[in-house]
């Protein structure tokens, strides 16, 4: 079941090293916490698998503001983890 928020992100801010590599150490550690693979993760959130893997190596962050960002992948993941406990497929 994808999730069609990767088109919400639209606008861009130029991002240091340092915040690249936070953002993709923010959405390892999401992943891993729902036992994902980045190609089932980059299908729940609607986007390429490539660019997904590009955004966790720290390499590019998707269009959007950040923290907008993260708030829906926070919420993306907590659904799928009560989905979970309550034994249903995502």
């Amino acid at each position: 079941m994808a999730v069609p928020v990767g088109s919400r992100w639209k606008a861009v801010k130029q991002l240091d090293k340092e915040e690249l590599q936070e953002f993709g150490q923010f959405l390892l550690k999401q992943r891993t916490s729902i036992g994902y693979s980045s190609v089932k993760m980059a299908e729940l959130l609607g986007v390429h698998r490539t660019s997904y893997r590009r955004w966790e190596r720290g390499m590019h962050v998707p269009h959007g503001d950040i923290k907008e960002i993260k708030q829906d992948i926070i919420r993306i993941v907590d659904y799928v983890k009560r989905q979970k406990e309550m034994g249903k497929a995502v």
